[in-house]
């Protein structure tokens, strides 16, 4: 299960004070406590490390970069509008949302040499490239925070080809 929050939501000083009083909330526990007060500790510090990412995004206009899919159309390499990880019986794959319900599905390379794996996925009409908008982060039950696209957020192409980094 995870929690998410809008970095729009609040400015970034609001972030900054939220993640202040949970760490001063962890300083507290860690001063009153012996053995005992430890998952309060992490929980604290978790939500202030995600209020300070927060705080970031805020200042830097709720936007960031994310991995995206690009699908090749015509000689061109398009963003895909919708796309996500899904778990199959065979292991992890990339379902695209297609118009009229239906899908498709594409099943990344796994080579470990970056050029291999791109020209693998471009054979199949696919590669991975980066985009900038605006974003939600996702704060899981493992204490990962993760940046996804906010729903109807436009998307700005950075560069559609990045292999050095996926």
């Amino acid at each position: 299960m995870s929690e998410i929050f809008d970095p729009a939501a609040r400015t970034a000083d609001e972030w900054r004070a939220l993640a202040e009083k949970d760490a001063a909330a962890s300083a507290e526990s860690w001063a009153s406590s012996d053995t005992d007060g430890f998952m309060t500790q992490r929980v604290h510090n978790a939500y202030a490390r995600m209020y300070e990412h927060l705080a970031k995004l805020a200042e830097a206009g709720n936007a960031a970069e994310l991995p995206w899919l690009f699908e090749k159309v015509g000689d061109d390499w398009q963003p895909v509008a919708e796309w996500r990880w899904v778990n199959g019986d065979f292991g992890a794959s990339v379902r695209i949302a297609r118009s009229g319900g239906k899908g498709t599905f594409f099943n990344p390379s796994q080579a470990e040499k970056p050029s291999l794996r791109q020209k693998r996925d471009e054979a199949k009409g696919f590669r991975w490239g980066i985009v900038k908008c605006e974003v939600v982060s996702q704060f899981g039950a493992n204490l990962i925070i993760r940046n996804t696209r906010k729903d109807g957020a436009e998307i700005a192409v950075v560069t559609s080809a990045d292999y050095a980094n996926n």
